[in-house]
């Protein structure tokens, strides 16, 4: 009992440092800076922000052994030898970004790959306001585009090599007719990545390392954001991956992959519209 105690004593500690040092980075524009600017030194971020390099460095540190501090395009898509590669070739590469939100996703790609163009796609209007300011404040109005409209419209299909959504699956009403409109831009050729929870295959009264927090977003705000609307899958934030499997299956893939990306918070799929042939 001693060692429990001592272990769940260990374990709110740590989630509770993650949270006020999460909450440092974006009060003081750490986390801004990094997404306006791309990858920097601490001395770097310490100038933009005008702040001590030495604290800096320190809470870079922590963000690194925390398993926070990443960058998408310096990682996790570098990961994939075949999707990075078309992202550096030529001709350019298109990106559609699902449910894009504030554009820090369709930034952090454009930012990483010089070359291609980058659509993002929401339907909340202040997000999408918000997103068109970042892009212009990331000085790349030139690639990124953010528009308020419905992926799903057919004069899209087929347009992209890269189809994304990043953590916005799980929010979704209808997450079915979202994977089928991700399938119809990528076309037969393109590539559908899911990002989402890092959640168990499925339920135990434990739980996994980050489950507690998971089903805490649940309570408090996915999971009656996804109920807003007409026979909503009610999904919540633990989408565990037997679920994306599912809705993928009824929207048209033939296989999903989980990909063999290691991140504390996040899973990663590949959707295959067409299948090897047995």
């Amino acid at each position: 009992s001693t060692y429990l105690f001592a272990k769940e004593t260990t374990n709110a500690a740590r989630w509770t440092f993650d949270i006020f040092t999460i909450y440092i980075g974006s009060q003081l524009g750490f986390y801004q800076t990094l997404a306006d600017k791309g990858p920097l030194t601490s001395a770097e971020i310490a100038t933009c922000t005008e702040t001590h390099e030495r604290y800096v460095r320190e809470w870079i540190e922590q963000q690194t052994v925390a398993g926070i501090l990443k960058e998408l395009g310096t990682e996790w898509l570098p990961s994939l030898p075949d999707i990075h590669a078309r992202l550096l070739a030529d001709p350019p590469a298109r990106i559609a970004d699902i449910g894009c939100g504030g554009g820090w996703s369709s930034i952090a790609m454009a930012q990483a790959y010089p070359k291609v163009s980058v659509d993002g796609y929401d339907l909340d209007e202040p997000s999408v306001e918000d997103a068109q300011v970042n892009v212009e404040n990331a000085g790349l109005g030139d690639r990124v585009k953010i528009f308020r409209r419905d992926a799903g419209d057919p004069a899209l299909k087929g347009r992209y090599d890269l189809v994304t959504a990043f953590e916005c699956i799980h929010d979704m009403s209808d997450p079915v007719a979202a994977l089928r409109a991700m399938l119809g831009l990528a076309g037969d050729s393109g590539t559908v990545i899911i990002m989402d929870e890092r959640v168990g295959d499925t339920f135990t009264a434990k739980g996994n390392e980050v489950e507690w927090m998971m089903y805490g977003w649940s309570v408090l705000h996915c999971l009656p954001v996804g109920k807003d609307g007409h026979h909503s899958a009610e999904t919540g934030t633990v989408m565990r991956a037997g679920t994306l499997k599912r809705f993928a299956e009824k929207a048209g893939f033939c296989d999903v992959e989980v990909l063999p990306i290691d991140n504390f918070f996040f899973r990663f799929y590949r959707l295959n519209a067409v299948c090897a042939m047995p």
